[in-house]
C-alpha cells in the first residue's frame, strides 16, 4: 500500500494528451488558465505559480524585503526541511520556537520571541491545524503555508502572503509545483518577476522558479475535483476516528483542532509500545510512518517538539484507497487500537 495516491480521472489524461499533442510542455497557455482557476477558487485575484513549494518560500520572502542577516521565526520541527532551506538560502537566520503540547502548531506566546528582533515567520498550518502567528508584534511580517490544508475557506487574509506545494503527496497536485497569493498586488508582481529570467536583460537577479505548462494542464483538472477529493478524505478520516478515538493509546484531542484531513494522524500517548506497534503495522503492509524532524540542531531547548516527534505517525486517507483496501486498514485498526 502507497504513502499517496492520487485517484485519476478521464479529465486528467484528456488534458495531460492535449498538451503534450501540442508540443506546449514547458510554456504554454495552461499555465495561466490554472492560475485565473487557483484566484476564483481562493477569492483572491493576485496569484503566483511556481516549480515547487521551496520556490514559493523562497519568492515569498524576497518580495516581502527579507534580506541576508534578517532574523525569520521558523516552528522547530516541521514534516520537511523546505521553510528552513528557502530561509537560509536567502541567507537570513532561522530563530526556532517550540510548538504546543500535542499539537504540531507553534505556541507563540513563548516569552523568547520578545528577545529577538524578527523580521518574519513562516507559519506552517501541519495537519490541517490552524497556525496562529496574528498575534505577534504588527511589525513581524507574515507567510502561511499552506500546504496541509489548501481548500480550506480563509474568511480573512491574514498574512502578507500565503504559499502552498503542489507535489503529488498534497491534497492539490500538479504533479509538482507552487503556489503564492496575497492581497498585495505589489508582492505578487515581484513574485512573477523573480520567477522567470527569460526575455529579461537587466542586472536583476532571477531564477527559474516557473510551473511548466505540462504541471498546469494536470493542476487544472485536479482543481476541478478538489471538493470531492476533500469529502472523500473527511469520510475516510471519520470512519478512522470511531475506531481509535477511545483507545487509551492515543491522544485523540488533536481530531478536534483539524479543519482539513492532508494524512490522518495518530499521536501515541505511551512512547513504550510505539515501536512494536508500528512494526507490527508496518510488516502488514500498512505505512503507519513517522511525520516530524527537527529543523534545529538544538533538540533540548524544544521538549514539546522532541516529544512530538517520537509519538507523531500517520496513516493515508487519500481518496484513491478502495473500499477493499479501507475494510483491510480499518480491521487492522481495531486490532491495535480498539
Amino acid at each position: 500500500m502507497k504513502i499517496a495516491r492520487f485517484k485519476h480521472t478521464p479529465i486528467d489524461f484528456s488534458n495531460l494528451i492535449g498538451t503534450i499533442t501540442n508540443g506546449e510542455l514547458a510554456k504554454g497557455e495552461k499555465i495561466e488558465e490554472f492560475e485565473k482557476n487557483l484566484s476564483k477558487f481562493l477569492k483572491c485575484k493576485n496569484v503566483c505559480l511556481v516549480s515547487n513549494g521551496f520556490s514559493a518560500i523562497y519568492l515569498s520572502l524576497k518580495s516581502i524585503g527579507v534580506k541576508s542577516g534578517d532574523k525569520v521565526l521558523l516552528p522547530a520541527v516541521s514534516t520537511c526541511h523546505s521553510v528552513r532551506n528557502a530561509v537560509t538560502a536567502i541567507g537570513a537566520i532561522p530563530v526556532y520556537i517550540d510548538i504546543k503540547r500535542n499539537l504540531p502548531v507553534v505556541d507563540y506566546k513563548i516569552q523568547e520571541i520578545k528577545n529577538h528582533k524578527i523580521k518574519a515567520v513562516v507559519s506552517i498550518n501541519h495537519f490541517g491545524i490552524d497556525d496562529q502567528p496574528e498575534n505577534l508584534n504588527n511589525n513581524i511580517l507574515i507567510i502561511k503555508d499552506i500546504s496541509q490544508c489548501f481548500g480550506v475557506k480563509h474568511s480573512n487574509m491574514n498574512a502578507d502572503c500565503f504559499v502552498s506545494s503542489f507535489y503529488m503527496t498534497k491534497i492539490l497536485a500538479s504533479i509538482d509545483g507552487g503556489i503564492i497569493f496575497s492581497e498585495s498586488n505589489s508582492i505578487i508582481e515581484e513574485c512573477k518577476d523573480l520567477r522567470s529570467y527569460d526575455n529579461k536583460f537587466d542586472e536583476k537577479q532571477r531564477f527559474n522558479f516557473k510551473l511548466n505548462n505540462i504541471n498546469a494542464a494536470y493542476g487544472i483538472s485536479q482543481l476541478e475535483n478538489i471538493e470531492s477529493q476533500i469529502e472523500s478524505r473527511k469520510k475516510i478520516s471519520e470512519r478512522y476516528i470511531d475506531i481509535i478515538s477511545k483507545s487509551s493509546l492515543i491522544n485523540s484531542d488533536i481530531y478536534n483542532q483539524i479543519k482539513l484531513y492532508y494524512k490522518f494522524p495518530i499521536l501515541f500517548e505511551d512512547k513504550s509500545k510505539i515501536e512494536s506497534i508500528v512494526n507490527e503495522i508496518n510488516k502488514l503492509n500498512i505505512p503507519l510512518t513517522k511525520e516530524f524532524i527537527f529543523n534545529s540542531k538544538e533538540k533540548i531547548m524544544f521538549p514539546n517538539g522532541e516529544s512530538l516527534v517520537e509519538r507523531f505517525y500517520s496513516i493515508p486517507c487519500y481518496p484513491g484507497l478502495n473500499d477493499l483496501e479501507l475494510n483491510y486498514i480499518s480491521n487492522v485498526l481495531k486490532k491495535f487500537f480498539n
